[in-house]
C-alpha cells in the first residue's frame, strides 16, 4: 500500500502527515516524533514501511510547528507544549478514524516527548502503545531555564517558552500509565545521554500487564543508530501486530 499526503486541523492550525491503511476498517499506528524531530526520519520512515508489511496502517504526521518545506505543520514551535501536542495526537486519530481506520484497535509509537504525548493523551481507544527513550517529565529541560528569561533555547537553535515546559508539570504519566488499559512496550538505550533509566524503570513499574521493558545496550537518546534502530523497529512493530490483532 501506497501513503498518501494528508492534513487536519487542530486549534486553527493545519497539520500534515502520510497515512496509509492496508484496507478500511484495519487497526491504525500514530508515529510521534519528539520535541525537535519530524515525521521525516530514517525512524519513522522505516517503521511505516514494516507497520505495512504487517498489515498495519499509520499516521506519521508532523506536530504543530515541526517539519520542514511543504510538510510543515502550521504553528510555532517556541509554544510547544505537552496540551498542544495530545490536542495534535487526538486530531490525528479522528482523521484516521473518518478515513477508514478502525476506532477499536489503534495504537501509538512515541519517542521521547512523543512518547510522553501517548501517554498523556489517555485516550481509551489506545489499545498498544510503544514508549521510545520516554521521559515521565520535562523537569531537566525545565531546570535549565535562565532565572530572569521565559524561553530556552534548544541545541538546534530553536527556542521554547518556559510555559510550555511548565504545562507538562500537569501530567503525572506514571499515574496515567497505571490507570490505563494499554498493552505497553518500553524500549530505551543504557548510554540514553538525555534520559535516566530511572524514567523507564518507572513507567515500566506503573504500567498494567500486558507490558515489557527491553534496555537496548549502548542504545543513545534518538536510538536510531545503525546497530540499534532494525532491532528496535522489530520489537515494536511484532509488539504492535500483536497486540492490535
Amino acid at each position: 500500500m501506497a501513503e498518501q499526503k494528508v492534513v487536519f486541523s487542530v486549534d486553527g492550525k493545519t497539520l500534515r502527515g502520510d497515512f496509509q491503511l492496508p484496507r478500511p476498517g484495519a487497526a491504525c499506528v500514530f508515529l510521534c516524533h519528539g520535541m525537535e524531530g519530524s515525521k521525516d526520519g530514517a525512524k519513522w520512515q522505516l517503521l511505516a514501511a514494516r507497520l505495512a508489511e504487517a498489515g498495519l496502517g499509520s499516521l506519521r504526521f508532523n506536530f504543530r510547528g515541526c517539519g520542514d518545506g511543504d510538510d510543515k505543520s502550521e504553528g510555532s514551535f517556541e509554544d510547544t507544549s505537552l496540551t498542544g501536542r495530545v490536542a495534535d495526537l487526538k486530531a490525528g486519530m479522528d482523521a484516521a478514524v473518518g478515513l477508514g481506520a478502525s476506532p477499536e484497535s489503534l495504537g501509538v509509537i512515541g519517542s521521547s516527548m512523543g512518547g510522553m504525548v501517548a501517554i498523556a493523551a489517555n485516550d481509551e481507544r489506545i489499545k498498544a502503545q510503544v514508549l521510545l527513550a520516554t521521559p515521565v517529565s520535562l523537569a531537566d529541560l525545565e531546570a535549565r531555564l535562565p532565572a530572569d528569561g521565559d524561553r530556552l533555547t534548544m541545541p538546534s537553535g530553536q527556542t521554547i517558552l518556559r510555559a510550555g515546559l511548565q504545562d507538562a508539570a500537569d501530567y503525572d504519566l506514571p499515574a496515567l500509565v497505571a490507570g490505563q488499559k494499554v498493552a505497553t512496550l518500553i524500549l530505551h538505550g543504557d548510554a540514553d545521554e538525555l534520559v535516566s533509566l530511572d524514567h523507564p524503570l518507572t513507567l515500566y513499574k506503573a504500567a498494567k500487564e500486558p507490558r515489557q521493558m527491553e534496555i537496548i545496550p549502548g542504545g543513545g537518546h534518538s536510538l536510531d543508530g545503525e546497530e540499534h534502530l532494525g532491532h528496535v523497529v522489530e520489537l515494536g512493530v511484532s509488539w504492535l501486530a500483536e497486540h492490535l490483532s
